[in-house]
Parts: structure tokens; sequence; C-alpha cells
């Protein structure tokens, strides 16, 4: 990343930057960080501004996973073991 990326924050770097599967549509991304923090508030008359930074897919803004969510035979989101899904387990015993 570099200072002419949108979601460039100042201080990080490459390292920081998690990459895995986006859970929404399965392929591989890296993350971008999203502030889903309640923005502006007031508490007894002092007011503040709340941000809470977390890493989300470039792709879909979604949790990124650290394993691939579809089966690896098939291709059905629906994992049990082995990255398999149950027909595909049941398939091999």
């Amino acid at each position: 990343m570099n200072a002419h990326d949108e979601q460039y924050e100042p201080g990080m770097n490459d390292e920081e930057v998690p990459e895995g599967y986006c859970d929404d549509c399965a392929i591989p991304c890296y993350g971008v960080l999203v502030d889903e923090g309640i923005g502006a508030y007031e508490f007894w008359g002092t007011k503040g501004f709340h941000h809470d930074y977390v890493y989300k897919s470039h792709c879909c803004n979604a949790e990124i996973l650290d394993h691939n969510p579809c089966c690896s035979e098939c291709g059905k989101r629906e994992i049990e073991d082995y990255g398999l899904c149950l027909a595909c387990c049941e398939a091999l015993v």
C-alpha cells in the first residue's frame, strides 16, 4: 500500500495487512481498514467521535477467513471435515 491508495492509513505497512478468503464470495483477498465505529456521540455533555478500525475483505467488505470456505472437491459452501462437504466426505468412506 502507498499513500495514494484509498484505504491507506498512516503507519501501515504491507506486513500488517491480513490475507485470506472472503466470507461472502470465497475468493482470495487482502484486508482493508474499515471504520465500524458509532461516529459522533455525546455523553453527559461531552462530545466525541468513536472509531473502531477493523480489517475487512477488499472485494465485499466481509470477514476474512484463514481457510477456503468452499469444498475442495465440488465447490459447495458447506464444509464439514478436511475441507470437504458432507456429501464428498460420505463418498470417500
